[in-house]
This record gives C-alpha cells, sequence and structure tokens, in this order.
C-alpha cells in the first residue's frame, strides 16, 4: 500500500465532497448532522481557502483527506482528517498525522477537536497518534473534546565556542514522560527552549 498527499485545489473541491460524503455518511444516518457530510463545491472551495487540504492517494485512488492551518506563532489546527469506510483501520491516518508533522515541520503545537461521543476517534488521536485530551468545548449541540500535542527540542550540549546548540531533537509525546516533566519543572528549565 503506497500512501501519496496531494495538495488540493480548487479543482479538486467536486472530488473532495465526494470523499467527505463518503467518509461522513454514517454520522450523519447515526445522528441526523454532521458538520462534514453535505457540503456544496462551494462551500468546500470556502473550505480549501480557509483550511489547506492535502488529498490522501492509497496506489494512486483518492480515499481521504487532511485539512490543517496555521494559528500563528508555529501552532497548527488540523481541521478534518477524513478516510472512507473502505479504508479505515490501515493504518491511513497514523500516516496522514505525521505527514502533518512533517510538512509543517516547523510546529511546536498541533491541535484539533472531535466529538466526544466518538469514543474511536478520541482513542485514535490519543493512542495511536500522541495527542493529549486537555478539554472539552461546545459547537451548538455537539460536546467536542480539545486535543493538543506540543513539542520540545532537547538540548543535548555545548558545541565549541560554548554557543548553545541543538544536537537533537525529540517530540515528547509520550504520557510518562510528559508527566515526570511536570512533577518538577525547575529540574528541567534548562533543557528546553523555545
Amino acid at each position: 500500500m503506497k500512501l501519496d498527499f496531494k495538495r488540493a485545489t480548487m479543482d479538486d473541491a467536486g472530488l473532495l465532497v465526494d470523499i467527505y460524503n463518503a467518509s461522513f455518511i454514517s454520522d450523519y444516518q447515526r445522528f441526523g448532522t454532521c458538520p462534514g457530510y453535505g457540503k456544496t463545491i462551494e462551500m468546500m472551495e470556502e473550505s480549501i481557502r480557509l483550511y489547506p487540504k492535502h488529498i490522501i492517494l492509497c496506489d494512486n485512488k483518492p480515499v481521504g483527506c487532511i485539512s490543517c492551518h496555521s494559528n500563528g506563532l508555529q501552532e497548527y489546527e488540523i481541521g478534518c482528517l477524513c478516510i472512507i469506510p473502505e479504508y479505515q483501520g490501515k493504518g491511513i491516518g497514523t500516516q496522514a498525522v505525521q505527514f502533518v508533522k512533517d510538512y509543517y515541520d516547523d510546529w511546536k503545537r498541533l491541535t484539533l477537536v472531535t466529538p466526544l461521543h466518538k469514543r474511536e476517534n478520541v482513542r485514535f488521536y490519543t493512542e495511536k497518534c500522541g495527542f493529549q485530551a486537555v478539554g472539552t468545548e461546545r459547537d451548538g449541540d455537539t460536546e467536542l473534546v480539545r486535543f493538543l500535542m506540543e513539542r520540545n527540542y532537547f538540548v543535548e550540549g555545548l558545541q565549541g565556542s560554548g554557543k548553545r546548540t541543538i544536537l537533537r531533537s525529540k517530540a515528547y509525546t509520550d504520557d510518562s514522560i510528559q508527566q515526570h516533566l511536570m512533577k518538577d519543572p525547575k529540574n528541567h528549565a534548562n533543557d528546553f527552549h523555545g
């Protein structure tokens, strides 16, 4: 299974409507409403302008989409991640999140929301992708979970002239590491910058 990510253009609006509808029809049927289902081409064009999108191609077949935009200061919001049902559960979503982390390589914070009642999404983002649930918020009648992933750079040492340089960086997303660092932040104050 070969995955590629193609930056969506306005010409892809119809294709994206089809991908969103195929991905979200079960939510629409189950709950009677779903913001990702039933978009018009004009609505999708506006969404492409606001949330840059990448079409997920599996062996050159469009199977999903991931959108992400900058909130400024190296913070990015994943607006939508959708995979058509016959391709779900194959690791494509996990690879799509990794694609965002690589594509927006200056990220310090990644955020997103998903409906609280979508327990499989909550497990996916926390267990498979390494996000932390940091709170809830409401969008109309829907309670949403807010997720966050932060990247801190670990400074390994000094080089030559005494200038501090980053020799290696790690994204700390494992709960046990974050909990350890948060226990006594004074002991780690000089380990991190940015």
